[in-house]
């Protein structure tokens, strides 16, 4: 499968589908909703390592797109979060948003 997005990837890029809706549309399809192609016996730490090296991974990704410069001039948005606060309140009062 991955041989086949790398193919077409550049065609990918350019349109409204991104690599995870065609991986999770080609589990559908050959997974045991769709053709049945492929019955794998997968067990509930099986499935935690995998969510953990996919966490892995999309934070990596996240960081090596990191503007750079906003972490250099020292700009950061903080969410100040009051606890006190009923539900009625926070649905209607705006976050509370402050840059340093």
């Amino acid at each position: 499968m991955v041989l086949v997005y790398s193919a077409v990837a550049e065609r990918v890029a350019r349109s409204w589908l991104s690599g995870p809706i065609l991986f999770v549309a080609t589990g559908l399809v050959v997974g045991p909703l769709g053709l049945n192609v492929l019955r794998l016996e997968i067990t509930a730490n099986d499935l935690r390592v995998l969510a953990e090296a996919a966490l892995a991974m999309v934070l990596f990704t996240d960081a090596a797109r990191a503007d750079l410069a906003v972490i250099r001039r020292g700009t950061y948005c903080f969410y100040s979060y009051n606890p006190q606060r009923s539900a009625d309140e926070i649905d209607h009062v705006p976050a509370q948003i402050r840059y340093r």
